[in-house]
């Protein structure tokens, strides 16, 4: 048993144990001198309100492994956690804050309410924020509730008042219910691009065919689309697939760009 806060503040709201068994805990501070570990992705408590924490402890809460807090200017608390890829962390939970945290490539990355859900990835020591997005419309979202498949997927769940929530094209429920609607939001991990490799530049002569070959190209979760784009002959030509054939029998030099994609 073991006391965890700083001189004002403090509650845990939920904890999971890491592959090591050991308690991640996290909940909401105000405390300036709430601990945190030296190299944390966010050492200094960000809100003049109360910031959400995130503390790694080891098997018998005799140790400090690691701890973070998280959060923007405003209010922010987290929700549940859960264990993702590579051992990271999974938050999430609820902001008022604007300038909460987002990563690069974010499915949203300003607040669109007084009140937004957010969902974040730290890495398995605290100390990066791999990826972070609010989520919400243009009224309240809280999130509180997250799940990981073992892959690539999180699930998230939670409860909003918005109407403009963002729902996909083949949702089960495109509209909102009245009051009060949960929700059920799915999220492809993936901080990596692809790589796209065209392979090495080739010389042929007129009326011959060249052998376009992106096979080599890869990524994290699998390359799901090929695209060669190239003009020819005074128009823009498309080809889509790992590898194509194409005869050019107008004498030039042609520049072949390849463009891939992943599931994410």
């Amino acid at each position: 048993s073991t006391y965890l806060g700083g001189t004002s503040y403090q509650g845990a709201i939920a904890i999971i144990l890491d592959a090591s068994e050991r308690p991640i805990v996290t909940g909401i501070t105000d405390s300036r001198d709430f601990p945190t570990t030296a190299g944390a992705y966010q050492t200094r408590i960000a809100s003049f309100e109360y910031d959400s924490f995130v503390t790694i402890l080891d098997t018998d809460a005799s140790k400090l492994i690691a701890s973070t807090f998280l959060g923007g200017g405003g209010e922010d608390e987290t929700q549940r956690l859960g264990i993702g890829p590579d051992g990271g962390v999974l938050v999430c939970g609820d902001t008022y804050s604007d300038d909460f945290p987002t990563t690069p490539g974010a499915e949203q990355t300003s607040i669109n309410g007084e009140q937004d859900a957010f969902v974040s990835t730290l890495s398995s020591d605290l100390k990066m924020l791999t990826q972070s997005t609010y989520l919400g419309g243009s009224d309240y979202d809280w999130a509180n509730g997250i799940a990981f498949d073992g892959n690539h997927t999180v699930y998230v769940g939670g409860y909003t008042f918005s109407t403009d929530f963002t729902v996909t094209s083949d949702a089960y429920q495109s509209q909102s219910g009245g009051g009060v609607d949960g929700f059920l939001c799915k999220f492809i991990l993936d901080s990596l691009p692809p790589v796209a490799d065209a392979g090495d530049d080739v010389t042929i002569d007129q009326h011959q065919s060249v052998e376009l070959n992106g096979s080599r190209s890869s990524d994290n979760l699998g390359v799901l689309n090929w695209t060669w784009t190239f003009r020819y002959n005074g128009s823009d030509v498309a080809l889509y697939g790992p590898v194509h054939s194409f005869q050019f029998d107008v004498a030039g030099r042609y520049t072949v760009t390849l463009t891939v994609s992943d599931i994410a």
